[in-house]
């Protein structure tokens, strides 16, 4: 305020009632140091403040707190919880320090932090809160998370912002390009995985997995309005299978083959008796219903036409149960079910939250009824364990069972052409026959005939005599 003034001698110094001291050296510099010791304002006016820098190397150039807030005037770089940022402006968790390379950095943000096991909340990732959406809408987010083989993936989220620790999948981009739709984690056997389904327009409730009596059962639940996966105004096309319920358009131009000749219609005929169709509903009746289906079993038709089975890895649903209790312990879950599940360690096996999402977990350890996991991004109350991932997962290529069937059935109409046939000529054999006998039988009448007129004519006193 002017009261106070400090010599041009250097190293003359002045000290302020707030901790700081001003000092003036003999290069005419003037500097302002010290510790405050009470909030302290500085009063700009209409003027600009302005901090210059011709430092040559070096990253932290301006700072607040070390790295909570740093500025690297070397390479016009701002940090926010590190010391050394990248890019236009790094944020970063706990002084990570980025280790991207500098040779494919642009003009641009980025965010430093650990990653996480699944898709949970933790790891490097950005949120949006709409204030005016409904509560428990309000915030969505994108964060960077990875599998447990250190593979690294998107997850788009819908979280909670009532303080507790639920989320919600929207979906999820791996780095090797493969895209999962309602489902945490990057999977890995697929480039498009749409996971869940979506009630269709006057679809009725669905059973689930943790509401097993609902009443949709009957087959007519399995028409057009049932709840959908994916939905298609125009045609998909595909460079190879389509797995589907109803039926598919298959390409089969000529050009595209090479045509090795035509089937052994009587041995398809053979191989078709072989085959059993069997009545059985599926154990998945949340999924399915009580339903019952009348078609093949994929291994007793690979024991008889093996070309028309494929072989992936799937879940199947050997465990099939609701969790009775779900405990964290050392870091790690425990869930514990109310009967024996057969899991081993190693498994990978499929969970279904109460939200009707899917989590992929490896099983950690096991005791009879219980077994702990790793990949779980947030515990929750129940779980349902559907079952364990299995490597020789048998597919029907119902397509190829439609073209034996065709071919035995032309070996059918062969065998049937020739039978007609050999009834028509056995026919004309008959009639032949019938008319030759009808003949014959003429024939003996007219000799009777004439032997009668014979005795007859003869004079009294003669008589046969017989040779």
């Amino acid at each position: 305020d002017g009261t106070g003034w400090v010599s041009k001698k250097s190293g003359a110094q002045l000290g302020a009632d707030n901790g700081l001291t001003v000092g003036y050296n003999s290069t005419g510099n003037v500097g302002l140091g010290g510790t405050l010791s009470k909030n302290t304002a500085i009063a700009q006016e209409s003027y600009n403040l302005n901090f210059t820098s011709s430092a040559t190397s070096g990253s932290s150039h301006f700072t607040v707190d070390g790295s909570t807030f740093n500025v690297d005037a070397v390479k016009n770089s701002v940090g926010l919880g590190t010391a050394t940022p990248v890019g236009r402006l790094n944020l970063a968790q706990d002084n990570y320090t980025s280790g991207i390379s500098t040779s494919y950095l642009t003009p641009g943000l980025i965010i430093t932090g650990p990653t996480e096991v699944g898709g949970g909340f933790s790891g490097p990732g950005i949120y949006f809160e709409g204030k005016d959406n409904n509560v428990n809408e309000k915030v969505m987010k994108v964060n960077l998370t990875r599998t447990s083989a250190g593979a690294g993936f998107l997850n788009f989220q819908s979280v909670s912002d009532n303080g507790s620790a639920s989320n919600n999948t929207v979906f999820s981009i791996g780095n090797n390009g493969n895209v999962v739709v309602g489902l945490a984690g990057a999977i890995q056997n697929a480039r498009f995985i749409v996971a869940g389904t979506q009630p269709a327009s006057g679809a009725a409730a669905a059973a689930t997995y943790f509401n097993p009596g609902s009443t949709v059962t009957s087959s007519a639940s399995y028409a057009w309005t049932n709840p959908l996966s994916i939905y298609a105004t125009g045609s998909i096309l595909s460079g190879a299978y389509i797995a589907a319920y109803a039926g598919t358009l298959t390409a089969s131009d000529s050009r595209i083959k090479h045509i090795k000749g035509l089937t052994n219609n009587a041995a398809d005929l053979a191989t078709l008796s072989k085959i059993k169709i069997t009545d059985y509903v599926m154990i998945d009746q949340a999924h399915f219903g009580d339903r019952t289906f009348k078609k093949v079993i994929a291994q007793q038709l690979e024991s008889v036409y093996p070309s028309a089975i494929t072989k992936r890895a799937d879940y199947i649903p050997d465990v099939y149960s609701l969790s009775e209790a779900v405990k964290i312990e050392n870091g790690t879950v425990r869930i514990t079910l109310n009967k024996a599940h057969g899991l081993q360690k190693g498994d990978e096996i499929k969970l279904v939250t109460e939200t009707e999402q899917e989590v992929l977990v490896t099983v950690t350890s096991v005791t009879e009824k219980s077994f702990t996991v790793s990949g779980l991004a947030d515990t929750q109350a129940r779980y349902f364990v559907y079952g364990k991932k299995v490597p020789d997962f048998r597919v029907v290529d119902y397509d190829a069972l439609s073209m034996l069937n065709v071919s035995a059935t032309q070996e059918l109409s062969k065998q049937l052409q020739y039978a007609n046939a050999r009834i028509a000529q056995l026919t004309a054999q008959v009639a032949e026959l019938a008319e030759l006998r009808g003949a014959v039988a003429d024939l003996r009448r007219e000799l009777v005939k004439a032997a009668v007129r014979q005795v007859n004519v003869m004079p009294k006193g003669s008589r046969i005599t017989s040779r």
